[in-house]
């Protein structure tokens, strides 16, 4: 049993409706698990085929997320290739709300500002036409970057700047932003036991502090008509509500708006009458302890400009970028641009990069050979060397060994398994010699 702080207790039997017994008795169970599958890449036979290894017989879906699925405690997902390929992303189930619920529709330009380590950025990149994800941390942004390729993202950007730095680039310009804030992490005591001891060392008051000048920078990117979800993984009032009605009462054209389903969900109404907002309490629901308040900034949204397809070349390295007037102009430090396609080498040519393997859709990577364009006039093509998915090879190129082939090929192969690119090689004398980043190599 988790040693929970005395005043942590306390506040839990002092919330309206939170039902504390119940919720310490849940302390007690199994951790909820989740898997969210990209729409983009894994179809029904994948998700059965990954169903099927992991030996569960019957999948049960997680209920605020059409991709999500519950994932027994015993289980490991990322021991299988499908997961290198980008077929899914592991996530505790609640986390996978704030971003469902977020309104987004194909034209959006959306922010999401608190986005470490990335899970939330590519669920929203799924339905935006532009993604910027940010963390202030630029090591904390190297992840969602990871995040990222492995999920086969070519519409996001990735920076690490403070929110008051992108606000000062982007007045009133995202049509939706997710502010998933840093907090004290209540609801995840039971996954993360030292998330305890750091409570006790920085409480709510403190995150308080911080979380409503970030609201207020997303304030300042949104345009008229458009959505802030904030979102925490704490109980908190303070942090919660508290922020909340900090943030309400200094902007008066924001009004909280109806998440759909909360009933329904299982999901506990604000508290302080903000009725409208959602509590996710892990004894009442399947998933962790989580907050949400959707708000709307009043006002008609007015036509954006075009959102375009682009080469862009930034010394040797070449991308395919979605970019707008706007983003243009920037002058932001990008950790990452849309899709780096590959770089040109003095000795090797064109090397093209495990971002683009991790791009191509199942169609780009089912034929024998694959051509992409690098720039308006130049393109690249390589043979695909297609591993029967029960092939032992498989997991010795995952971990960055050479592999044996056919004798017959030669110079750079991209590898596929079941048509889901992993990766690329260089083909010499029946042997393949590995170019699986260093980063990705699998211990």
């Amino acid at each position: 049993m988790i040693k929970l702080p005395e005043r942590f207790v306390e506040n839990m039997k002092a919330l309206p409706g939170a039902e504390p017994d119940a919720y310490f008795r849940s302390l007690e169970g199994p951790v909820r698990r989740g898997i969210r599958f990209n729409p983009e890449k894994a179809d029904e036979k994948d998700r059965a085929e990954v169903f099927g290894l992991l030996d569960i017989v019957s999948p049960r879906q997680v209920p605020w997320c059409n991709d999500g699925y519950y994932i027994p405690e015993d289980k490991r997902p990322a021991l299988l290739w499908h997961y290198a390929a980008g077929l899914y992303y592991l996530q505790e189930p609640s986390a996978m709300a704030p971003a469902s619920f977020l309104p987004v529709k194909e034209g959006d330009r959306v922010l999401d500002l608190c986005a470490a380590p990335g899970g939330k950025t590519t669920q929203l990149a799924m339905k935006a036409s532009l993604l910027l994800s940010n963390d202030i941390s630029a090591s904390r942004a190297r992840g969602i970057v990871k995040n990222a390729e492995l999920f086969g993202l070519s519409n996001t950007y990735v920076t690490a700047g403070s929110p008051e730095k992108l606000a000062d680039h982007f007045e009133a310009y995202f049509d939706a932003i997710l502010v998933d804030a840093p907090c004290s992490g209540e609801g995840m005591f039971k996954k993360d036991s030292a998330l305890v001891s750091a409570w006790e060392k920085k409480g709510p008051e403190e995150y308080h502090s911080l979380q409503v000048p970030i609201l207020n920078s997303a304030y300042e990117m949104l345009k008229e008509g458009g959505y802030i979800m904030y979102s925490t993984c704490t109980f908190s009032p303070v942090e919660n509500e508290g922020t909340v009605e900090a943030f309400l009462s200094t902007h008066p054209d924001m009004e909280l708006a109806q998440i759909p389903g909360r009933d329904e969900l299982g999901f506990a109404k604000g508290l302080n009458g903000l009725d409208k907002a959602c509590r996710l309490y892990p004894h009442f629901i399947e998933g962790e302890g989580h907050f949400m308040a959707l708000m709307k900034k009043k006002g008609e949204k007015q036509p954006a400009g075009e959102i375009r397809t682009e080469f862009f070349f930034s010394g040797d390295r070449y991308y395919r970028i979605k970019t707008d007037d706007t983003v243009r102009r920037s002058s932001l430090r990008f950790l990452r641009t849309g899709l780096l396609i590959g770089e040109r080498d003095a000795k090797k040519g064109f090397v093209p990069s495990q971002a683009l393997a991790l791009a191509l859709k199942k169609s780009e990577a089912s034929g024998s050979e694959l051509t992409v364009d690098y720039t308006e006039k130049d393109s690249f093509s390589a043979p695909i060397l297609h591993l029967d998915r029960e092939d032992p090879r498989i997991l010795r190129y995952l971990k960055g060994e050479t592999i044996e082939i056919d004798a017959g090929l030669s110079g750079r192969l991209l590898l596929a398994v079941d048509c889901h690119a992993i990766g690329w090689g260089r083909a010499a004398g029946g042997r393949l010699k590995n170019d699986y980043p260093k980063g990705y190599i699998w211990h």
